[in-house]
């Protein structure tokens, strides 16, 4: 016999054993594994509760990618919560005992062909193998625990011929790169933006320069985050950045209408020094995120809760990163639920909140990074920056904390410096629904500065308007204001020199 012959027979009965193997694989599914996830894998809705339904395996991600995940839940069942197809579901399902090893083999191959397309064989050896590694596991996998061993596949990106360029240098600011000249240039073969392959801790940038593909026209939102600085340039336009020195937790989103085809994507970094990270996704407006960097593949930990909301009349206070102010923020919780982070960085309140004051679990359980945002909706944010300008507003002045002290309750109050000779005592008195700012500036000479007490509302009859907050400032105080800014001009005379701000909140 020729040999041609003998490879043609060998290829008919490999090929004769494929399809007797799918035929058990079809027949082992369809009395063991239909009557939960549906004939043709299309799985068990409940209307209005999809966690009590059973997930789907057509065009699951599950099933793609490594096998051993699924021969896992075969052998072991799977237990608790688990998002397929951006829905939640959370049901047991059992190990699949009944089944001998060459049905679930033969199972393993027909849903992945089946219901994903996957055409890569399954074999026995492989299953046995799979068998040998969890022997000794004694309950159902979780859906992390599988994510961990086995990361799902990602998506195919939207971003083409995507190239990496790495810069060394210090930057408190993101520069243009383009305009500097770069170490090393790769190409990013998978379309998602890493910094897997960057070795180095501090003092380096990155630039990605790719193409972003787009199917339809539509109003397409990106968001943003990074520590440090970051910027995202789509179709020649900064769509959204992070700008300056920070950790995580900062993120900013941006949107940009995009016509079908390809745009111009740039994405700039730097990192100074501290902690590296960056994560950017995007979707169609109102629809699903979708993960453009290494974050997709992130397992984050269950978040713990540590309400430290004061319920005993006292004042509680959190130094840590707080969403929305700077790094250096002391966070103080007042009685009456009213709350505040004030920044020991600029001398300045940055936000006012009602209701619960701050989850502490992210920093106060193990090494949690990023910042963590007020525990309320009802948060007014005033801004971020030193308020103590010169006297034509021209030029903020140096600012320089001192110190704080507490009275009996626990309450703050905070003591610095403003342009070199002016002491500032800054403390927060709570009463139900409002709360008094009482300052004291002792002045070395007669001077006049200007104070910014907003950078936002509307300004009438002596109330600044905030959403919720009225602010009610003092009847002599002159209020001046640079577009949407309000500013106080103080005329100080030497020695003390009170102020005093009502905060209150609408009924």
């Amino acid at each position: 016999m020729k040999f041609s012959k003998v490879w043609s027979l060998i290829l008919l009965c490999s090929s004769q054993g494929a399809t007797a193997q799918l035929d058990i694989g079809q027949t082992s599914y369809t009395q063991f594994c239909s009557a939960c996830h549906g004939k043709n894998g299309e799985g068990l809705s409940v209307e209005g509760n999809s966690a009590a339904g059973i997930p789907p395996l057509s065009q699951s991600e599950w099933l793609k990618g490594d096998a051993d995940r699924v021969a896992q839940i075969l052998l072991h069942g799977l237990e608790g919560p688990i998002t397929v197809k951006g829905r939640s579901y959370n049901q047991i399902m059992p190990a699949q005992g009944a089944l001998s090893d060459e049905q679930a083999v033969a199972v393993i191959n027909y849903v992945r062909r089946e219901f994903v397309g996957e055409k890569a064989n399954y074999t026995l050896g492989d299953f046995k193998l799979a068998r040998k590694f969890s022997k000794d596991r004694k309950k159902g996998w979780k859906a992390k625990e599988l994510q961990e061993l086995y990361p799902l596949p990602r998506p195919v990106s939207p971003i083409k011929n995507l190239l990496m360029q790495t810069y060394d240098g210090e930057w408190e600011a993101t520069p243009n790169f383009s305009e500097i000249k770069s170490n090393a240039i790769e190409e990013e073969h998978d379309g998602y933006i890493s910094l897997k392959k960057i070795n180095k801790k501090k003092l380096f940038g990155v630039m990605w320069e790719g193409d972003f593909v787009v199917t339809k026209k539509a109003i397409y939102e990106f968001e943003l985050d990074s520590d440090d600085g970051s910027r995202l340039t789509v179709g020649g336009n900064v769509v959204t950045s992070v700008k300056g020195m920070g950790g995580m937790g900062r993120r900013k989103i941006g949107k940009i209408s995009l016509e079908p085809g390809s745009h111009k994507f740039r994405l700039e970094y730097f990192q100074n020094r501290g902690g590296k990270g960056l994560t950017l996704r995007y979707r169609e407006r109102k629809t699903k995120w979708k993960w453009l960097s290494d974050a997709v593949q992130r397992n984050q930990p269950e978040k713990r809760i540590i309400d430290i909301t004061p319920k005993d009349g006292k004042v509680r206070m959190y130094s840590n990163f707080i969403a929305g102010s700077t790094h250096r923020t002391m966070g103080v919780a007042y009685p009456h639920e009213n709350n505040i982070a004030f920044s020991t960085e600029n001398c300045n309140l940055d936000l006012i909140w009602k209701g619960d004051f701050i989850n502490a679990g992210r920093h106060w359980v193990g090494r949690g990074q990023g910042a963590e945002a007020p525990a309320s909706k009802d948060v007014v944010r005033l801004f971020k920056s030193v308020p103590w300008l010169n006297a034509d507003g021209s030029q903020a002045l140096k600012v320089k904390l001192k110190g704080y002290s507490m009275d009996k309750t626990g309450s703050p109050t905070f003591s610095y410096l403003v342009d070199s000779d002016l002491m500032v005592s800054d403390h927060f008195v709570s009463s139900a629904g409002s709360f008094q700012r009482v300052m004291n500036i002792e002045s070395k000479s007669d001077r006049e500065i200007l104070f910014k007490i907003s950078a936002q509302g509307a300004f009438k009859n002596g109330i600044i308007y905030i959403g919720d907050l009225m602010l009610k400032l003092p009847a002599d105080t002159e209020v001046s204001s640079q577009g949407k800014s309000y500013h106080l001009k103080l005329s100080l005379k030497k020695g003390s020199n009170p102020l005093t701000i009502l905060y209150t909140w609408k009924k």
